[in-house]
């Protein structure tokens, strides 16, 4: 028994310990429907669900952009409802954007609790409309999740808004 809990709890799990019971109820259920109603009966609270979302404005894979925001959002047991991107300047109002304002109408519609986006620049990038933004999430009330994910060359979006401001 000893040798077994000096272990990690995965070779605890596959050591056939009969402590270890085996049941097809033990794991995650592969349809949706059955893992909503596993989450009811569970009693556990509702999972968070998101929207991902990146304004892609350089070489970046949007994919790739989008597998990131994925792994961040289901490494926080989070719920990805939609994943959308823009392939569009930072500066360009939100509204002009493709996608941005379906993103809008999900946190709106509380559809979804909140978004995921690589930097805050993508979002809002000057200091007064990332003030507007903030403001907004928390009337509605949703949240923002930013990565502040490195450019392939090593630099973040953050140095990219304080080389452009005035």
């Amino acid at each position: 028994m000893s040798d077994v809990l000096a272990g990690s709890y995965a070779s605890f799990l596959q050591s056939g310990h009969p402590a270890v019971h085996r049941s097809p109820m033990n794991r995650m259920p592969s349809s949706p429907r059955r893992r909503n109603i596993t989450d009811a009966s569970s009693g556990f609270p509702e999972r968070v669900t998101v929207v991902l979302y990146a304004c892609v404005y350089d070489d970046r894979d949007p994919e790739a952009v989008i597998e990131a925001l994925r792994k961040h959002a289901e490494a926080r047991d989070w719920v990805v409802h939609n994943a959308l991107y823009d392939m569009c300047d930072i500066t360009s109002d939100r509204g002009s954007r493709e996608s941005w304002p379906k993103v809008e109408r999900l946190l709106q519609g509380e559809q979804v609790s909140g978004f995921v986006a690589p930097a805050e620049d993508e979002i809002a990038f000057s200091p007064q409309d990332k003030a507007q933004v903030r403001n907004w999430l928390l009337e509605l009330p949703a949240f923002a999740s930013y990565l502040n994910l490195k450019h392939k060359d090593g630099h973040s979006p953050e140095n990219d808004a304080e080389a452009m401001l005035p």
